[in-house]
Order: C-alpha cells, then structure tokens, then sequence
C-alpha cells in the first residue's frame, strides 16, 4: 500500500461548515461533516459536497464508519 498526503495548495477558515461539504484537512484527513457548526479551526480544503443531506446523520450513526467515493460519468 501506497501512502501519500493529501494535495493541499490553498487552506482556510471557514466560519461555517455545513453538513455533506467533504474537506481535506491538515494534508492527511478526508472528513464528511453530517452536521452544520460554527468553526474556529483553519487548514481545511474544500473538496466538495453531498447535494442532498436529508437522513445522512441518521444514516452514518454512531461509531466508525467507512465512506467510499466513485466518480461517475
């Protein structure tokens, strides 16, 4: 297995995070937030987001969860 940080060319701040935005953060974490808050941290990169969050925190639950993305054409 091949490791290697995730390419981070532009961080930020954001004030807010919305649930289903998908960020890189700190060069070596993906994160899928499933609900929106206040933020006072930086070093995020914004990836992307899920369009339609309605029962996404239901549906990831409690606990580790294992998320996999697939492009689509």
């Amino acid at each position: 297995m091949i490791t290697k940080d995730l390419p981070v060319e532009s961080t930020e701040l954001p004030e807010t995070i919305r649930a289903g935005e998908i960020m890189c953060w700190s060069s070596n974490s993906l994160v899928l937030f499933y609900h929106t808050f206040s933020n006072s941290y930086s070093g995020y990169v914004r990836i992307g987001y899920i369009k339609d969050v309605t029962g996404l925190a239901s549906a990831l639950g409690r606990g580790n969860v294992e998320v996999t993305f697939s492009l689509c054409d």
